[in-house]
């Protein structure tokens, strides 16, 4: 009996060993060309992938990544965890996005395309959709059925992406708005496509490179925001801020949305704002706020307040409320 229990363990282990042995010699030998070509079908691109290696148990490694001009990543790495072996679902662990580059822009109608070709870009939302759902087509069983309470096939515990930068065009305005971003630092747990009732906690940094806004000198400032989202409650909490190269608070925001109904409140220094306006373009219009921010002991805050829809975001019926502070020698005692 002892025997042949070992028997069947042994032949249990040989047949796992076969099995990620094959699943090795498929990825290094194939994997790669695979992907160059339903990356090359979603995004109607030249697409280059320098190597894509097996991580034992359950993990893939991707180098130099890159879709025509307008993406390229350094790495990504991709664990898998066990469970989408039983439970028909493509359940991803952790997925680590080193060094991308990318280009975005916002179209004049509003969508949102890779790339800065507007009359050739796809949509990037729309070629994102289709390629998962290829992948899940491909990895799911034939007969995957959408558990009721359970509606996901794809489920990712932890997404990072460390070292970021995106260029970013915005062509819905009068005047076209060009954003640069470096040093992108992202983390979100929690997500899943279909989207459901999940609290997707999420960290965010970036330093602004450059900003086309001349009301707003944001370059070479510090954006920072942390939270979570509950994209199918339509709920949120996430606080928001933007420092100058002093560390300089010049922008806070706490943001609240409770079934849709979204609360921005948050306050304003336009004194540390134009700190170091030397730096920036002059601009004759903002001579006035830059003279006064210029004076030492000088404060200028101003609290404002909005309320708006998550699922339709707009800025309209700002309320402000703030004060200026100057100092007691510009008014000399008689």
């Amino acid at each position: 009996m002892f025997k042949f229990a070992r028997r069947i363990l042994l032949l249990f282990l040989l047949l796992i060993f076969f099995a990620f042995a094959a699943v090795y010699f498929f990825v290094e030998l194939k994997a790669r060309d695979a992907a160059v070509v339903k990356l090359q079908e979603t995004f109607g691109r030249p697409v280059t992938i320098e190597d894509v290696h097996y991580r034992f148990p359950f993990g893939l490694y991707v180098s130099r990544l890159a879709i025509g001009t307008d993406f390229q990543v350094k790495s990504v790495m991709i664990s898998l965890r066990p469970e989408c072996l039983w439970q028909r679902q493509l359940w991803v662990q952790r997925v680590w996005i080193k060094d991308p580059e990318i280009i975005v822009s916002r179209l004049p109608d509003g969508k949102i395309a890779l790339g800065d070709n507007f009359t050739k870009s796809p949509s990037a939302l729309e070629s994102i959709s289709e390629l998962v759902n290829k992948l899940v087509k491909n990895v799911l069983p034939v007969d995957f059925k959408e558990t009721k309470g359970v509606a996901l096939n794809l489920l990712v515990d932890d997404l990072r992406v460390e070292g970021g930068h995106m260029a970013f065009t915005d062509q819905s305005f009068a005047q076209e708005v060009k954003v640069t971003l470096e040093k992108i630092d992202f983390h979100v747990n929690d997500l899943a496509y279909p989207v459901r009732a999940l609290r997707s906690n999420i960290r965010f940094q970036a330093f602004v490179e450059e900003c086309s806004l001349t009301a707003l000198p944001l370059t070479n400032s510090k954006i920072q925001s942390e939270g979570w989202v509950d994209p199918v409650g339509l709920n949120m909490e996430e606080s928001f801020n933007v420092s100058n190269e002093r560390g300089l608070k010049i922008l806070t925001a706490n943001i609240v949305s409770h079934q849709n109904d979204l609360m921005v409140e948050g306050e304003i220094n336009l004194a540390d704002l134009f700190a170091l306006t030397s730096l920036q373009k002059q601009e004759p219009t903002l001579n006035l706020v830059k003279g006064f921010s210029a004076l030492k002991d000088v404060t200028m805050k101003s609290k404002f307040a909005f309320k708006t829809q998550m699922d339709h975001f707009k800025i309209e019926n700002v309320s402000f409320q703030g004060n200026i502070s100057l100092p007691s020698e510009l008014f000399p005692s008689k």
